[in-house]
This record gives structure tokens, sequence and C-alpha cells, in this order.
């Protein structure tokens, strides 16, 4: 099996011929232009069945099989010496007319011949093989190809131009194929010529030799040479077998063009018209090696024949309207779908409901999107202006106009602790831009009073009027009141004021005890009240204490919880139980290296950044620490600004 497939890598074809009332094949290697003989027998009648074998045994993928003259009709014109291109489409020409048109184009083939040197024109050769003309070989489980006997004379003649003609004669069918040479190419023939006796029929080819070559434009004399010259040969021929004549000349050149062919005439005479069609395989003659019995049988793919099924006008117009049909009536199933599944899972009233309050959502959310584009949210801007501003400015005047979408401040800075009026008007500018709502800022100061005051104003474009920011405590003056910030030192944001009326404070009461409706206590001092409710008698007989007096008073939560912040590497000032606590009281951040300064982010640098604001402002630190807060405060500053 593995010699076998690299035989049919390689290209093994077989030929098979009748001469006479036998068979004759041969198998070769084509590979390239010079076949390699590789057998050749020679098979009677009794052994047909065994040709089958014969082919397997040396590998052979397919078979050429010789049809006789006398089942073709063969025609040759004369061609332009020309290009490749310009003779295809001169011999399809010179075929629409000489070759007849009942035959299906798989019987016909065309080709042109090899010119040979001082040839003026090209020889072409045209054949055909009618439906009418059976012609069968043995029976082979190979695919088989057909060619006619005048391409291996064809084949064989190639650059050559003798005076002597190639005959190819088998009495049995009264086949004569003929190849004559001329001054401007060659002229082949195949006929068939049918005689009772064999004298008859030796004249009769002699006769279709004269005809051939008279027509070919040679002399009565050269004529009458050339049938003389090959009267020997048409005698000495057997009635049951067949024969190739050609001059020595075209059985040499033929030698140097195979490989494993014997030298002796005899076996080129009697298998040299299957090396010939060997030759015409792998030349410019293989379209002639071509022809098929039957039409070609193709087996396309699946979309091959979906393709073609679709190309059919009836199928695509019944596909184009049924498409039509789906897109129309697909949004209506679709709704009904989705009707159907909507009252499945919710009954019809509060379907009806359902429905009422989402038209009635959509109309808010119209409305809302409408003063969108018409109206601010003044009291919010308003809100935002004032937490960003820092103390120690005071605004005079500030001016919104939807109209432009503008913002436009003027007010006076003066210093605050260690930063200058300059400083404090760029940390507003800074503190209005970290919000996302206020961009384009341009900003003016003038020179100061005489109280140090400074003038500024500037204006601003306002493209997210209706973000919500989230504000640090220090910023948030709703979480943290102006009030506390200047009055009470010591105060927190979140803590509970002790100064606040008691008697808000919730009493938690013991299981099952009715409502206390003692009248609220008012508390003068702050120091702890102890308050003894009596005890009241229901009717049930039921008792009902007052507040438990091992519990106390509870604190209400404030108004603006404290703010939670996650633990980390900054300590801030939520970290009351930390170390790192000035005398005065006040929380002061934990110092921050360089280094550990170049890898906080954004989020840690203003974190960072507002811990020692607070701490420079109502901290209260010693110089020493005071000294480090603005060399991390400016370091910190550098660093917000190279991440940005």
């Amino acid at each position: 099996m593995k010699q076998r497939a690299n035989r049919q890598s390689n290209g093994i074809t077989g030929v098979l011929f009748r001469a006479g009332k036998k068979w004759r094949g041969l198998i070769a290697e084509i590979n390239g232009k010079k076949p390699r003989l590789l057998a050749w027998e020679e098979f009677d009648a009794s052994r047909l069945s065994q040709i089958d074998t014969w082919l397997a045994k040396h590998g052979a993928t397919s078979v050429i099989g010789v049809l006789p003259a006398s089942t073709v009709i063969c025609r040759t014109c004369s061609l332009p010496d020309t290009d490749k291109t310009q003779l295809e489409l001169a011999l399809q020409l010179q075929a629409e007319s000489h070759l007849p048109d009942s035959s299906a184009t798989y019987r016909q083939a065309m080709a042109v011949l090899e010119n040979a040197p001082g040839d003026a024109n090209r020889t072409g050769i045209m054949v055909s093989w009618p439906e009418s003309a059976q012609f069968t070989i043995p029976k082979i489980n190979l695919p088989v190809c057909y060619a006619p006997d005048i391409a291996a004379l064809a084949a064989l003649l190639d650059e050559h131009r003798p005076s002597k003609p190639l005959l190819w004669l088998d009495q049995t069918d009264g086949s004569v194929a003929i190849a004559i040479t001329h001054a401007a190419g060659a002229a082949f023939r195949a006929t068939r010529e049918l005689a009772r006796y064999t004298e008859q029929w030796q004249n009769g080819v002699e006769r279709v030799l004269a005809e051939t070559a008279l027509d070919a434009g040679h002399t009565a004399q050269f004529t009458e040479e050339l049938v003389d010259s090959t009267k020997a040969f048409i005698k000495g021929l057997d009635n049951d077998s067949a024969a190739l004549l050609a001059p020595n000349e075209i059985f040499d050149h033929a030698e140097l063009r195979v490989r494993g062919a014997p030298v002796e005439d005899s076996w080129w005479q009697t298998y040299g018209l299957g090396v010939g069609i060997l030759l015409a395989n792998s030349s410019q003659l293989s379209p002639l090696t071509k022809l098929l019995q039957e039409a070609p049988v193709q087996t396309p793919s699946i979309a091959s024949r979906v393709a073609n099924h679709f190309s059919n006008k009836k199928t695509a117009t019944a596909i184009i309207t049924s498409c039509l049909v789906i897109a129309m009536i697909w949004p209506l199933v679709a709704a009904r779908i989705r009707l159907t599944a909507l009252e499945l899972k919710f009954p019809y009233h509060e379907l009806k409901q359902l429905e009422s309050q989402a038209r009635q959502e959509k109309a808010k959310l119209e409305m809302y999107q409408e003063l969108k584009k018409h109206a601010w949210p003044m009291t919010k801007l308003l809100s935002d202006i004032a937490c960003n501003t820092p103390r120690s400015i005071n605004i005079q005047m500030i001016d919104l106009k939807h109209v432009g979408e503008m913002l436009t401040i003027s007010g006076t800075a003066k210093p605050n602790d260690d930063l200058s009026a300059h400083e404090v008007v760029a940390l507003m500018q800074e503190n209005l831009l970290n919000t996302g709502i206020f961009s384009d800022i341009y900003l003016t100061v003038d020179n100061p009073n005489n109280f140090g005051t400074y003038e500024f104003s500037f204006s601003s474009k306002i493209v997210q009027p209706y973000n919500i920011y989230d504000y640090p405590i220090e910023l948030d003056f709703g979480a943290w009141t102006l009030r506390d910030r200047l009055y009470k030192p010591n105060f927190q944001p979140g803590e509970l004021d002790d100064t606040e009326d008691l008697a808000s404070a919730s009493i938690d009461e013991a299981d099952g005890a009715l409502p206390d409706t003692t009248p609220p206590i008012e508390v003068a001092s702050k120091d702890p009240v102890t308050i003894e409710t009596p005890t009241i008698e229901q009717p049930s007989g039921a008792v009902a204490k007052g507040p438990n007096p091992r519990k106390g008073l509870q604190r209400q939560e404030p108004r603006f919880p404290r703010r939670s912040r996650p633990p980390g590497l900054l300590p801030g000032i939520d970290d009351r139980d930390g170390p790192s606590r000035s005398p005065s009281g006040r929380n002061i951040p934990e110092p921050l290296s360089p280094g550990q300064i170049e890898v906080l982010t954004v989020d840690e640098v203003n974190e960072a950044i507002s811990q020692r604001a607070t701490a420079l402002h109502r901290g209260h630190p010693d110089p020493e620490t005071k000294t480090r807060l603005k060399e991390e405060f400016s370091i910190l500053w550098e660093r917000k600004r190279a991440l940005k």
C-alpha cells in the first residue's frame, strides 16, 4: 500500500489501444515532460479480464483509451504564428466552423502542433468523437479518458517534418490514420476504409494516402513516389493485427523523449502508438487526451447546492416575500408575547396600576429634563460656592447667569494664618475646579489697600450644575457649622454638644411599660440628673415602671452624623485615640516622609492636604510642628500637581 501511494503521487498512467483482435497496454510514470516506461503487454480475447489486475499491480492511477480513426472526425487548419492567447482564439473560431455541432463539448478537443524550424504558419488539430460512434475498452476500475490515434501521430511528429508519411493501419475495423508534412506544416486525416477482401482494402488505403497528399499540396509525381514507398508496408500487414509506419528518424527522436523504451523497430511498430499517446499527454497536445465518453458528474458541496437553489428566480422571490411579511408581522407578535408574559406575571388590575405609575414617572422625567434645559438649582450652586470659599474671603457680589452659563464673583481676601491673600484666593479657585461643576476660571487680584486686604474677581463657566460633589468635612459647613468652627475650638464634627437640651434625649423604657406621661424636665446645669418616676397602678394590676435608673439618659444622635474614614496610612482628625495629639488637645497628623508622599494616590494626597490645612488653621500646633506641617503641605501640593 505504501509503494502504491508513492507511485500515485508521481502520476502513473496506463494506455490501452486495440490492435486488430488484441489489446495492447503501456504503463508509464509521467513526471515532467519525459515519461518513464514501467511495463507493456499484449492481451488477447481470453485475457481481457486480467488487464485491471495488471494495471493495479504496477500502481496505475488513471488510464487513457485510444480511439481508432474509424470513430473520430479529424480536421486540420493553418494558423498564424503568434502568441498563445491569439492562437487559442483563432483555433476556437476554426473549430466552430469545421466541427459538427451535434457533438458534446466533452467529446471535442483541439490543440496546436509544435512548430518546426522554417514553418511560416502553425498547424491546428481539431477532433470530435460523435455519440453515434460507439467504442468501449475492457472493463477496469480506474478513471478513463480517451484520445484519438491521430494525437499519437502528431506527438511523434513533434518538430520534425519528414518527407515520408506516418500511418496507423488496422484492417479489422478499417481504421486509417495518416500524418503528412508539407511546405506550410502538416496535414492529418482519420478515416475508415471498409473492404471485403484484403487486396481491396490495401488499394483503398493507397487511394486515401494519395488523396491526402494531393490535398496537402504535393505534386502528382511526389504523391506517386510516396504511395510506392508505402506499398510494401501495406502489403505485408497482417489481416488480424495493426501496426505503425513511421520513418526511422521519428523513432530515433521518440527514443530520446522517453525512458526505458527498447530500440528495436519492431517494438516501435507494435507499441509506438501508445508511446505517442504518452508524449501527447505530457506536451501541448494534452487537450487531445482529455475526451470523455459521458458527461462529467459533479458533486457540488452543500453551500453550492444552497446557492444554486436560492439563485432560482421563483425561490428568491418567495424568500423575499416571506421576509417582508415577517418584518411587518413580527413587531405585533413580539408585542403580544410581551403583553402575555406581563399578564401571566401580574394580575390585570395591578398591570393597569403599574402602567399608570410608569406614565406618571415618565411625565416627571420629561418635566425634569425640560427644567434642566431652562433652569438651574440656584440654591445648590450658592451652597457649592459657600463650601469652597475659605474663611478669610469676603464675597461682595455673585452674578449667576443662565444665559451663557457664566458665574462672576468679586470680593476681598486677606491673609489667613500662614497663607497669603493670593494663596487663599488660589485655594478657592482650586476647590471650585475640583468639584467638576465649574471650569475655565479666570482670576484677577488687585493691589492691597491700607488694611492689607486684596480685592479680587474671577469668572467661570458652569458645566455641570447638577453634579453632586462629596465634600470633605473641612469644606462641608452642613456637617461642621461655622459656629462650631469659630466658638468651639475643642468641638469635633459629629460630636454632641453638652449644652444641648437634654429633654430631646430618648429614654429607654422597660418591656411592657406604658408611654411616659411625665412632663419635660428642664436641666439648668451640666451635672448628671437622676429622675425618679413613680409607679403607676393599672386597673389590671399591672405595674408600669419609669425609666431604668441604671441605664441613665441616652444622647440624641447629631443632626449631621460624623463621616467615617477608612483607616489607612494617613491619620487624620477622626483618629482621636491616636498618639499624635497636641498640648491643646487637637489632632495632629503623623509625619510623612517624601518617599511616602511619592506613592500616594490622588485621593490620599487630597486627604493629607485637608488634614494638614485643618491642623494649621485650628490645631494651634507648636512652632516645630507648624513648620513640619507647612513643609509637608508644600510637598503634597507639588505631588498633587504632578498627578494631574
